[in-house]
């Protein structure tokens, strides 16, 4: 169980993720020796994975457009649509879910202009009878995000001390506007800038020097690149990969919430306040939730949106089959010449040995 002190470190590493260990340490209250005494005991419990801060790529900045998929599937089924999740070299996100939909979430973050080689993998999962039925909704904007508000949690007790009622005022008081984004600069960008963006997604604080002798440049290289992915936004926020259920906040809930373009806004813009880690979407008639949260404090959530939405939704996620794919998840689909879209790689080749597995269920 954590003590006063661990909550003290992941709120001071969720405020300044990239700062330097002085820094850190001087947030919690601490000494620098003290902080990564108590760091290396939070990864060695399981508390906080080895590489505890990744980097979020901006998809738009890299020529990449996120597509969210809800798909009914039936439980004999869900191994072969994972399967075929896996092998598609720009899924994001995979978790089963229930509820309003039994089957699955899919993100995907796919090149632009090829929705239709999308929707061709997915007729294919349905036409092999994986998926019954599915839904695509594409996001008007860049979407909100939240990290854990580690301070709301009670050690002394387990229970976490959210006050709805302040999130709530939060959205009244936020713009209604959704963010336009900066603009691609995929023309700008070579494999070593795709690597790069790729071993951020996975360590954001790993040695700049060790990076650098992987790809075979030198540290002024290096951060040259890095600058310029920097000043152009590549990278949108960094997040802390710890393990949820320390914290009993095991339930992942999946929220559909048809809303007005106004309150869509506020409701994005407000995503930084809401209290636990997960992402807000903007959709053309509405939002859509992803979150990991007590399962105590779901009710007051979803009762926040009722109370503002045309309609809401509720799915549970089963965080324990979910799946979260780095960047750039198979290096092989950049080249200099772009991202590859061959429908052979996009269609074809995740979708091999699907029907045999289908057949081998039946």
């Amino acid at each position: 169980m954590l003590d006063i002190t661990d909550v003290k470190v992941l709120g001071a590493l969720t405020d300044a993720p990239l700062s330097s260990v002085e820094a850190i340490a001087k947030q919690a209250g601490m000494s620098p020796s003290g902080l990564l005494k108590r760091v290396r005991h939070l990864v060695e419990s399981g508390f906080l994975n080895s590489q505890f801060v990744r980097a979020q790529v901006s998809h738009p900045a890299v020529g990449l457009e996120t597509v969210l998929v809800l798909a009914e599937s039936k439980p004999s089924s869900w191994e072969s649509v994972e399967d075929a999740c896996d092998a598609h070299p720009y899924t994001q996100f995979r978790i089963r879910c229930m509820g309003i939909v039994n089957g699955f979430l899919l993100i995907f973050a796919i090149p632009h202009n090829t929705k239709p080689l999308l929707l061709e993998f997915l007729e294919a999962l349905k036409g092999n009878g994986a998926i019954t039925k599915y839904s695509i909704h594409s996001p008007v904007s860049e979407w909100g995000h939240s990290e854990t508000h580690f301070h709301l949690f009670d050690p002394t007790n387990g229970t976490w001390n959210c006050d709805w009622k302040e999130w709530d005022s939060k959205i009244d008081g936020a713009s209604s506007h959704l963010g336009l984004g900066g603009g691609s600069i995929l023309n700008r960008l070579d494999e070593i800038d795709i690597r790069i963006l790729r071993g951020f997604s996975v360590d954001a604080r790993q040695e700049k020097k060790g990076l650098a002798e992987k790809l075979g440049i030198r540290d002024y290289e290096l951060s040259r690149r890095l600058r310029f992915l920097e000043e152009n936004h590549a990278f949108r926020y960094h997040s802390l990969a710890h393990e949820t259920g320390v914290l009993g906040v095991v339930m992942t809930v999946v929220l559909r919430c048809k809303a007005n373009l106004e309150l869509t806004g506020k409701v994005v813009n407000a995503a930084g306040d809401f209290p636990f880690q997960g992402s807000i979407y903007p959709l053309d008639d509405g939002f859509l939730i992803l979150a990991n949260m007590p399962s105590s404090q779901v009710t007051n959530m979803v009762g926040t949106m009722l109370r503002r939405c045309e309609s809401v939704d509720l799915m549970w996620g089963d965080y324990n089959s979910s799946m979260k794919y780095f960047f750039d998840n198979d290096p092989s689909n950049f080249s200099n010449s772009g991202w590859n879209v061959e429908r052979s790689y996009v269609v074809s080749a995740p979708l091999n040995g699907l029907q045999s597995q289908l057949q081998v269920k039946a």
